[in-house]
């Protein structure tokens, strides 16, 4: 009792983490010039080479629209239409930087996570990294590769 790995009760778990979702990364966005005033386009993700889904966008102003179908554990798929607000916050050198408010629960994040069947940040999902559920020799093994 209480040796090494004794704690490591989560080790092989099956809960989702950030890794599995779909995400929307508003870094990514301003790094590819997404984010100006009547950009529109389309997010697609794979999986395995294979399309696994996709999100038309829009930017109005200081607002992320977003319109995709969802559906979530095999019900009738159901068409979404979200309006993310866009803060921005100036930087201490100059320039500004951009963050996507939750629409749950209105934090500010640079993240949202499509794990269900909307948009909202880590903390709503309740989302874990996958570093998170590491056991000690999994973060060893991390960390000498």
């Amino acid at each position: 009792m209480g040796g090494i790995g004794s704690g490591n009760w989560m080790r092989g778990s099956s809960q989702l983490t950030t890794e599995a979702c779909r995400r929307i990364d508003v870094r990514f966005m301003r790094k590819e010039r997404m984010l100006a005033e009547g950009s529109y386009g389309q997010f697609n993700w794979s999986r395995n080479n294979a399309p696994s889904g996709s999100v038309g966008y829009q930017i109005k102003g200081d607002e992320l629209f977003l319109r995709y179908k969802s559906r979530w554990q095999g019900e009738d798929w159901v068409e979404v239409e979200e309006c993310i607000s866009l803060e921005r916050t100036p930087c201490h050198f100059g320039g500004e930087r951009t963050w996507l408010r939750c629409p749950h629960c209105q934090k500010r994040v640079a993240v949202l996570y499509g794990a269900n069947t909307r948009f909202l940040c880590r903390h709503c999902y309740r989302l874990p990294y996958g570093s998170q559920l590491e056991g000690i020799f999994d973060r060893l093994l991390r960390k000498a590769r």
